[in-house]
């Protein structure tokens, strides 16, 4: 199944309204039986893919505050060590050369 956009929701609207419409006609039609079941079944489909999205964004947002945080240890340990290493370097590298450096006595 692909993600829902607008459109998708639109066009399940209009699904919608024409099987309101032959039920208003004639409910006794095989047609609004079988449009009915499509409708429902895109319905469940959207709602599905909608559930999907926000368990993704879920996900993302904590793994986001997660990883912002180990992000934050390791620029304390950049700035414990006196910032090593030149602009846009590695600061987790950066920082265990420096470490490495100190042990040696350099």
């Amino acid at each position: 199944m692909t993600d829902p956009t607008p459109d998708d929701e639109a066009h399940a609207r209009c699904v919608y309204a024409a099987v309101r419409f032959a039920e208003e006609h004639d409910p006794e039609s095989p047609l609004f039986a079988r449009d009915l079941r499509r409708a429902a079944a895109y319905i469940r489909e959207l709602e599905a893919g909608r559930d999907a999205l926000k368990a993704e964004n879920e996900r993302l947002t904590r793994w986001k505050a997660e990883a912002t945080e180990v992000l934050a240890g390791w620029e304390r340990v950049w700035d414990a060590l006196g910032r090593p290493g030149p602009l846009g370097a590695s600061k987790a590298l950066s920082s265990m050369v420096e470490v490495n450096r100190m042990r040696e006595g350099r």
